[in-house]
């Protein structure tokens, strides 16, 4: 099975949790543990930038 974008619904399920489980299997099962490792790291940082881009921060009272 060959998944290129990860798709879910609005309402997340069980199903949904099904399908990142086996989207990450099938994203990592022929690699090397350091080259998961690494994979794993990006998506950290990439998923952090987006929630940091995401936080509005309140304006310092002066």
């Amino acid at each position: 099975m060959n998944i290129e974008a990860l798709v879910i619904c609005l309402d997340f399920t069980i199903e949904d949790i099904y399908k990142i489980r086996e989207w990450n299997y099938e994203q990592t099962k022929d690699v090397t543990a350091a080259e998961k490792a690494v994979i794993i790291i990006i998506r950290a940082k990439r998923q952090k930038g987006k929630l940091d881009s995401n936080i509005k921060l309140p304006k310092a009272v002066l």
